[in-house]
């Protein structure tokens, strides 16, 4: 017997609240809508592109697909100056358009149907600058039960938000030099770089996070020039912390877990 056959099943797979798995449900429906958006836009520039100079000199000068496809809707008044190609170009790229549409219609409806799913799991993620709807249910739908990670270091490195080190020969000294952490879990990693940037150009408390201390954020360089940055900015690496770590007592609760909801 390698595993007792009554202990629970570990980890994101652990059993979670019906709202959290709609919750989930929405966020795997959300993220192969938003695949089919980009495929769908990928071919309209395509189709755009083939459309001969003249054409294309009637549409807005900008690299935006959407506002292109929306200046199609005015090339009826120039008839004239379409060759029987672009005809079906324009009809194809029309076509597309009314797809994009209603893939926008239908994540616009995703998002609704997720804030009272959010409220339900008692979820205050939305309260942090940076993090909307679904940004909230993305984390909350990759992460599932934060409890199962034993440390916040644990949490960092699953998201790939900790540094990984990369200085050799130092035997048993701290490292000083490291490398961004291209694993882990990309979509959480997404959301903390969002909720980063967006700190860093609202919030002055995010402006103020530290950076490593004196002596470990910099490395002599080797020709005895001035010293070289090598260690990453500790902004995400406090999102994560931020994310996952539970609130002081008497406050309300980030992320509620099958543990507190069946205390209550």
């Amino acid at each position: 017997m390698l595993a007792d056959a009554d202990l629970p099943p570990a980890g994101k797979h652990a059993q979670m609240p019906g709202a959290w798995q709609e919750l989930s449900a929405l966020h795997a429906w959300r993220a192969s809508e938003v695949k089919a958006r980009r495929r769908l836009l990928n071919e309209a520039e395509a189709v755009l592109t083939g459309l001969s100079a003249p054409v294309r000199d009637l549409l807005p000068d900008t690299r935006s697909v959407a506002r292109r496809l929306g200046a199609l809707t005015h090339l009826p008044q120039h008839q004239q100056r379409l060759s029987g190609g672009d005809v079906v170009r324009v009809r194809r790229a029309l076509a597309i358009a009314a797809r994009v549409a209603a893939a926008d219609a239908v994540l616009k409806d995703l998002q609704r149907q997720a804030k009272p799913l959010l409220a339900a799991l008692g979820c205050t993620l939305t309260s942090l600058p940076g993090v909307g709807v679904v940004a909230a249910m993305t984390l909350l739908a990759e992460i599932g039960d934060p409890t199962r990670f034993a440390t916040e270091g644990a949490f960092a490195r699953w998201c790939g938000i900790a540094p990984l080190e990369i200085s050799s020969g130092e035997g048993d000294t701290r490292p000083l030099r490291h490398r961004l952490d291209l694993g882990g879990n990309r979509a959480v990693n997404s959301v903390l770089h969002i909720m980063h940037v967006t700190q860093a150009r609202t919030q002055g408390a995010a402006r103020g996070l530290p950076h490593p201390p004196p002596g470990h954020q910099t490395r002599p360089d080797p020709q005895n020039g001035p010293p070289r940055p090598q260690t990453p900015p500790r902004q995400r690496d406090h999102q994560a912390h931020v994310a996952r770590r539970p609130p002081p007592p008497n406050t309300t609760t980030t992320i509620q877990t099958p543990q507190t909801a069946t205390a209550a």
